[in-house]
């Protein structure tokens, strides 16, 4: 039980660097020690799991209907899974109020802040780098990227608000939230998706509060957790295999 509710804690640290331009939640990972367990756990996602939840269906499994369920969820870490996702979705949904406040009301001291944020994420990765050697050549090319696509696509899809932009909006925001030194929601920010994916989900949350079902906001919603599901799987593999070699 405790190892859960620490694991909650995690993730809820995890959800507020995310939902902050400029605080990577690869970075936390790394400093709350779940990185690579994280990168591991969402690489073993994948066909043998889809896999194990038809042959549950079905029921002709061995040892019963459940069996393969049970083997597959410890494979694949997912009561660490779920409750790191649990910790840090609750982050996000009660932090886009406050930022959704700050960026209408204090929108120049909210965007300083938020650039005062990127330079020291960077500090945990570098040090994990060790000694300096021929890998640091890979770090001129990690900046020139970084700096290539923020003056490349600044505000690409500012109001555009449809959710197949949602989506690819969130599988390009969450190959960047897993990645340390990157913010998620810096890379929504260039994108010009950022204030609309507060809005969405601060708009949802309220009419859940009065008693009403916003479909278009749910609709829009769905699309960037789709995205970003998929985004997520495909972007720790690539992960699993860098940092295995």
């Amino acid at each position: 039980m405790q190892d859960a509710a620490l694991t909650f804690v995690k993730g809820a640290l995890i959800g507020v660097a995310n939902i902050i331009p400029g605080v990577s939640g690869g970075t936390f990972a790394l400093i709350l020690g779940i990185f690579d367990r994280l990168v591991a756990a969402l690489h073993a996602l994948g066909p043998q799991t889809a896999h194990a939840i038809l042959a549950a269906l079905h029921g002709r499994a061995p040892g019963g209907r459940l069996a393969p369920l049970r083997d597959e969820w410890r494979r694949i870490d997912g009561t660490f899974l779920v409750v790191l996702g649990a910790g840090a979705v609750a982050a996000i949904l009660a932090g886009a109020f406050l930022l959704e406040f700050l960026l209408a009301r204090h929108p120049g001291p909210t965007l300083a802040f938020f650039v005062g944020l990127i330079l020291p994420s960077l500090v945990i990765p570098w040090r994990m780098m060790g000694r300096p050697g021929l890998h640091l050549l890979a770090t001129p090319f990690g900046i020139a990227l970084t700096v290539g696509v923020s003056l490349a696509v600044p505000g690409a899809l500012d109001g555009i608000d449809h959710p197949l932009v949602a989506a690819a909006a969130g599988a390009l925001a969450v190959s960047a939230m897993i990645l340390p030194g990157i913010s998620g929601s810096y890379v929504l920010l260039v994108l010009g998706q950022y204030q609309l994916v507060l809005t969405r989900l601060t708009g949802f949350q309220r009419g859940l509060a009065e008693g009403r079902l916003d479909v278009a906001a749910l609709v829009w919603l769905l699309s960037l957790a789709a995205g970003m599901v998929v985004g997520l799987l495909l972007f720790a593999r690539l992960m699993h295999w860098l940092l295995r070699r």
